[in-house]
């Protein structure tokens, strides 16, 4: 794809002197929220070919509405600061761009390992990846010495502000089987109330967390994962952030529980009896999968799209266990 395959908004954006010197364009993924292209160079220097490359990503307009770009890009660049996530290289004044650095990845990708496993799911007999467990404990780990984000979230408030946002939606008066998903949302409330008790019970403060840590968001640089996506970083529960990795990856049985006690064992922003709440966070961890595709539903305007965000819910809410 030549350069004049990004769209015209984008070459009207980005700075010269990245694009005067890109060669190639390569689309990386154009998912149900952002988009992102591989740039790359290739020029002589000394009579050798000399390569670089950048990932641009253009943010959607959807996943905007349930974002704020500039504390996303504080936290993605405290997390660059500790060296556990890509560089980030320029940043549009609309917060509508990002030019970060590119980290090629081995085969198979760290996204293999993606899965959708409940909060009573066991795991796998047989690991996928041998050092899956221990690659993601040095990354809670790191994570969790990180400073504290400027935004704090607690899973209650994220709740309240999804069902604010619902019921916000709800007045505009979508589609008929919006609004049938959207009270099946809001019958988990009791659900979600005791869910949230348990987890208010064994928290003693909060950390920095990234809050979606899915394979499709970790990436391997020097043999160790660094994170990308930081829209829903922030202060908040370190008991979600472990939740929202069992739920997402394919691990081994003996990968989960090593992992779990691993994190768990002294962890100084949790009370000992944080194993106990743990399957209520993957449930949590569910629902707001869920709210996320109904509220990008709610407000989308091309009718297959929007099937597709329902689509989403109803493979979520079939995940929470009640």
């Amino acid at each position: 794809m030549p350069v004049s395959g990004l769209p015209v908004e984008v070459l009207a954006a980005l700075p010269r002197r990245y694009l005067s010197q890109v060669s190639e364009v390569k689309v990386l993924s154009q998912g149900l929220s952002n988009s992102n292209y591989l740039l790359q160079t290739r020029a002589l220097s000394n009579k050798a070919l000399q390569t670089q490359a950048w990932v641009l990503r253009v943010n959607s307009r959807a996943s905007s509405f349930l974002c704020n770009r500039a504390e996303e890009v504080a936290n993605w660049r405290l997390a660059e600061s500790g060296g556990l996530a890509p560089a980030l290289l320029w940043v549009s004044d609309d917060h509508q761009y990002y030019l970060s650095e590119y980290i090629a990845q081995a085969s198979p990708p760290w996204e293999a390992l993606a899965a959708a496993v409940p909060a009573g799911g066991d795991g796998r007999s047989e690991p996928l990846r041998p050092d899956a467990a221990g690659q993601l404990l040095g990354l809670l780990q790191r994570l969790q010495a990180l400073p504290l984000p400027a935004n704090d979230m607690s899973v209650a408030g994220q709740w309240q502000a999804y069902r604010h946002k619902l019921q916000r939606l709800a007045v505009a008066a979508p589609t008929a089987d919006w609004q049938a998903r959207h009270r099946r949302l809001l019958a988990l409330t009791p659900h979600l109330d005791a869910w949230l008790a348990r987890l208010d019970a064994c928290l003693l403060r909060h950390q920095y967390c990234h809050r979606d840590l899915n394979p499709h968001n970790l990436l391997l640089r020097n043999n160790q994962l660094v994170c990308i996506d930081f829209e829903y970083a922030c202060a908040s529960h370190p008991l979600f952030e472990l939740a929202g990795v069992l739920a997402s990856h394919g691990l081994s049985v003996a990968q989960r529980d090593w992992l779990t006690a691993h994190y768990l064992t002294g962890h100084p922003h949790l009370t000992p009896a944080a194993g106990a709440a743990l399957a209520s966070a993957i449930d949590i961890y569910w629902v707001f999968a869920a709210c996320w595709a109904l509220l990008l539903a709610g407000q989308e305007v091309d009718a297959k799209q929007r099937q597709a965000y329902l689509a989403w819910f109803d493979s979520f809410c079939y995940l929470v266990t009640k």
